[in-house]
């Protein structure tokens, strides 16, 4: 049991880095949130 908690702390911290990544990006190159596929992969992520 302890494994299995472990992991999924190393998955959610995982998954906040690469959002925290991600919006920096955003933040960084706000000219990208006009591309169309772009905001289509950023809804999918949101709802999954």
């Amino acid at each position: 049991m302890e494994l299995t908690s472990k992991l999924l702390q190393d998955f959610c911290s995982h998954q906040a880095w690469a959002d925290a990544e991600s919006w920096n990006a955003f933040d960084a190159f706000p000219a990208s949130l006009n591309d169309e596929a772009l905001w289509k992969r950023l809804h999918h992520i949101h709802m999954v």
